[in-house]
C-alpha cells in the first residue's frame, strides 16, 4: 500500500487507495485502509491532506523513504525500456539500472494470481531497422571517460583507429559524451590539437585519468557541434535534395519528414520529394537502403555517386 502513495500533495484519497489494492488483487474494505494509514504515520513521515474532504495521503516530497517501487503502469514502461535499451546499449551503460529494472519485474509479478503477472505474453520491443549486437565496451573505461568528462580532466588512452590494426596513445580533452545507435562516442581534442574527433569507446583498450585539467575550445557547444551535422560522418553541407519516390515511401515521409521543409507532390504514380538536408554518409546509406523507391533528380553530384554505388553493388551480382 505504501507503494501506492505519492510523493506530495494533494495525495491520494483512501477510498482511491482500497480500488488500487482491489485492481492488484488485494480485497480490503475502506475502513481497513484508514485505519492501516492512521497506524504506518506513526512509523513511517506520512502526510494526510486534511484541509478538504476525500483527505489524501502522501510522502512528504523532502522524504526519501526508499519506497520507489513503481505502480503497474510505470513498472511495464520500465520494462519496455529495460528490453528497448538491452537491444540498443552496451551492457556496461546498464549496470547502474539493473536495480530499476528488476524492482519493475517484481513489481509486475508480485502479484501471482493477477492478471497483470501475464505481463510477459503481453508486450514486445521491436526495432526500427536491422538488429545487430552492441559491440563489447569495458566498463572500466567507460566508467573512467565518464569521470573525466564530468571533472573535465584529461584521460590517457590506448586507441585503436578503425584502418589500423595496433593502438595508439593518446592524451584526450574529453568535450561531450554521445550515443549514435549501438556505439558510444567520445567527442574530444587530442594533445595539443583544436581539430575536434570522435573516438568509439569500444575502440579504447584502456582509459586513466589525469591531474591535467581539459581545454575547451573556443566557441564549443556540444549542441554547436550535433548542428554542424558531425555525427552524420562526413565533411556535411546543406544541400537541396530532389528525387523521384514511390506512394509507399511518401506516405512513411509524410508521417517522418527528412527537413522541415519538406514537400512532396504528386508526379504521376509517384511522388517529386524536395527537402534541405545536410549531404553526409548517412544520407547516402539511407539512400541506397530504399532501393528502388528512389530516384535521386538533383544535386547531381549526388545522383551519380548514387548511381556509381549501385553500379558497383549490380556488378557484384553480374554471374
Amino acid at each position: 500500500m505504501l507503494n501506492l502513495i505519492p510523493s506530495g500533495p494533494p495525495g491520494i484519497p483512501a477510498s482511491r487507495l482500497r480500488e488500487r489494492l482491489e485492481e492488484e488483487g488485494f480485497g480490503v474494505t475502506k475502513r481497513t485502509v484508514e485505519r492501516d494509514l492512521n497506524l504506518l504515520s506513526a512509523a513511517v513521515p506520512l502526510a494526510c491532506n486534511d484541509r478538504s474532504a476525500p483527505f489524501g495521503w502522501y510522502f512528504p516530497k523532502e522524504v526519501d523513504f526508499g519506497l520507489a517501487e513503481p505502480d503497474l503502469a510505470d513498472a511495464l514502461s520500465l520494462h519496455m525500456t529495460e528490453d528497448f535499451l538491452r537491444q540498443s546499449l552496451p551492457p556496461a551503460f546498464l549496470a547502474n539500472l539493473e536495480t530499476k529494472f528488476r524492482r519493475a519485474r517484481d513489481r509486475l509479478k508480485a502479484n501471482p494470481k493477477a492478471p497483470q503477472s501475464r505481463w510477459r505474453s503481453k508486450v514486445r520491443n521491436i526495432l526500427p531497422t536491422l538488429h545487430t549486437l552492441p559491440p563489447k565496451l569495458d566498463p572500466e573505461v567507460l566508467r573512467e571517460v565518464q569521470n573525466a568528462l564530468l571533472n573535465e580532466r584529461c584521460i590517457e588512452a590506448d586507441y585503436q583507429p578503425i584502418d589500423r590494426t595496433e593502438t595508439i596513445r593518446l592524451l584526450i580533452h574529453p568535450l561531450g559524451l554521445i550515443q549514435r545507435g549501438h556505439v558510444t562516442y567520445l567527442i574530444g581534442t587530442a594533445f595539443d590539437y583544436d581539430d575536434i574527433r570522435q573516438y568509439a569507446l569500444h575502440r579504447m583498450a584502456r582509459a586513466e585519468p589525469t591531474a591535467s585539467k581539459r581545454r575547451l575550445p573556443k566557441g564549443f557547444t556540444l549542441d554547436r557541434y550535433l548542428a554542424s551535422g558531425a555525427m552524420g560522418f562526413g565533411h556535411p553541407k546543406p544541400i537541396q535534395l530532389e528525387a523521384t519516390i514511390v506512394p509507399a515511401l511518401a506516405s512513411h515521409l509524410t508521417e517522418t519528414p527528412l527537413g522541415k521543409d519538406q514537400a512532396l507532390d504528386p508526379v504521376g504514380d509517384n511522388f517529386r520529394l524536395r527537402v534541405t538536408i545536410d549531404d553526409t554518409w548517412q544520407l547516402q546509406w539511407w539512400i541506397l537502403s530504399q532501393g528502388p523507391q528512389i530516384t535521386i533528380e538533383s544535386p547531381t553530384e549526388l545522383r551519380h555517386r548514387i548511381a556509381s554505388s549501385l553500379r558497383e553493388a549490380a556488378a557484384n551480382y553480374a554471374d
